[in-house]
């Protein structure tokens, strides 16, 4: 876990030894219910944002915490993430009243979301539609996006 009260950001890891786990492997009496409680601002992958902790404590759902003035789900990585993925944030919290909007970003021509077919299976009718990314179906459903044209990743003469 990475983060300071007084900054009012917490940033919480799943690999690092105060961890927000399922398994309950932190109680929620300590610094890491404190800090999470009161952080104005939390990171966290989708996958922990569904932890019993940061259900709990995140976002100002407890009475010793002012309440959240808004939720802002920021995700990076959006061409890789699978859709049912995509919305862990919205229903892991039960708060989409409080969800002020949703950006994502990333590129859809770099590596897609991973599923596994089972190979008993010759035809899946339905592969295409599972193994496009929610970023893909919106951006191929609207017109009202933002591109950027500039990266700064790797050297001129390779882009």
């Amino acid at each position: 876990m990475v983060g300071q009260s007084h900054n009012k950001a917490v940033s919480v890891n799943s690999g690092s030894p105060l961890t927000c786990s399922a398994r309950g492997s932190i109680t929620s009496k300590g610094p890491l219910r404190w800090t999470i409680a009161a952080a104005k601002i939390l990171l966290c992958t989708s996958q922990v944002v569904d932890t019993d902790i940061v259900r709990k404590y995140g976002l100002g759902t407890q009475n010793d915490v002012t309440p959240s003035r808004g939720i802002v789900v920021i995700a990076d990585e959006g061409g890789q993430c699978l859709e049912t993925e995509a919305w862990i944030p919205v229903a892991a919290l039960g708060r989409a009243h409080d969800i002020k909007g949703i950006i994502r970003f990333g590129d859809r021509f770099q590596l897609g979301p991973v599923v596994m077919n089972s190979g008993d299976e010759p035809f899946n009718e339905f592969a295409s539609q599972i193994s496009r990314s929610l970023f893909d179906r919106i951006l191929r459903s609207t017109e009202t996006k933002v591109s950027l044209n500039i990266q700064q990743r790797m050297r001129p003469e390779l882009w």
